[in-house]
């Protein structure tokens, strides 16, 4: 495992997702207002790159409209390994066995629902019940504290 010392985790052991400064470069997204949107989509995991190599942008993402032709070509695409990726996290974490809540926060979230009260209402829960599922999303890195 990374040590807390090596920047990003790129020493040996376990690649740690980029900052969103850190994952611009690495996607090679100059357009600023792309440069903080990829990160949002992907999260910075590095590996991400390589699963989405036969449509990412060759030179890099440069204009707003090489985002907005990619996300469909691999994130929301079901014949792309980004599709699925949600799930396979979902399910490798031991501690999620309840996916279908932790889909539906991040579902709410995705929608634009942000307040921990109203996506507890948009799925019928007491906000008190939020709490592990909120907790866990963010130490798995699927939300942002």
């Amino acid at each position: 495992m990374a040590s807390s010392a090596e920047p990003h985790g790129l020493g040996v052991g376990l690649i740690r997702p980029f900052d969103h400064r850190i994952a611009a470069r690495y996607w090679n997204a100059t357009h600023r207002p792309t440069a903080l949107r990829l990160p949002a989509i992907v999260g910075g995991v590095p590996g991400y790159r390589m699963l989405s190599e036969s449509v990412h942008p060759s030179s890099g993402f440069h204009a707003p409209g090489d985002l907005d032709e990619w996300v469909p070509a691999t994130v929301l695409n079901p014949a792309s390994m980004l599709f699925q990726e949600q799930d396979l996290l979902l399910r490798e974490d031991p501690r999620i066995t309840h996916r279908a809540l932790y889909q539906g926060v991040l579902r709410q979230i995705a929608q634009g629902v942000t307040k921990p009260g109203k996506i507890a209402a948009a799925l019928g829960r007491d906000a008190r019940s939020m709490k592990r599922p909120f907790d866990t999303l963010v130490d798995t890195g699927g939300l942002s504290g």
